[in-house]
């Protein structure tokens, strides 16, 4: 946290040098729930989460190639998947889009349900759905190798703070 309501929360400047002085560093204040060591935790993975994102987005793993790599797996069109058909097809693009797209891109379920045009509960089930099914997690599986990058270990990671 920045700006003056940190400084004042830590007891004022004075307080604040006289802290760094002596090693310590204030990540967060009262107004932030958990230490200072809970809130450098929650940055670090954010950040993590975000480098990892920008580096499949620069290999060209962003939510347009993956929406377009799984509709040219199931064989549908790309206008398929926000139509309000509810065909098995449909379905299964939509859930191998939404698991790739939350656990692995790291995007909100709410901008993916507007993308989708369906609900963001319809996303949350559909992405949950594929850790049921072998088979849709196979699809999930190949769709790195048809964007011409490696299968890593990485689609299998689950979103932060989500249970």
């Amino acid at each position: 946290m920045t700006g003056g309501g940190r400084i004042r929360s830590a007891g004022g400047w004075r307080a604040v040098k006289e802290a760094y002085r002596h090693g310590v560093r204030l990540a967060g204040d009262e107004r932030t729930p958990g230490s200072s060591d809970f809130v450098e935790t929650t940055f670090k993975e954010a950040g993590e989460a975000y480098d990892r994102r920008m580096k499949l987005e620069s290999a060209g793993m962003d939510l347009s190639a993956v929406v377009a790599a799984t509709c040219g797996n199931l064989d549908i069109h790309e206008k398929e998947l926000a139509s309000h058909t509810k065909s098995l097809k449909v379905a299964r693009a939509r859930a191998v889009v939404s698991h790739i797209a939350t656990w692995v891109l790291r995007i909100s379920g709410s901008d993916l349900a507007r993308r989708l045009n369906v609900d963001r509960s319809a996303v949350s089930r559909a992405a949950q759905r594929v850790e049921n099914d072998p088979e849709l997690m196979a699809t999930v599986g190949t769709i790195p190798g048809q964007l011409g990058l490696e299968k890593k270990s990485t689609l299998k990671q689950r979103p932060l703070n989500r249970r």
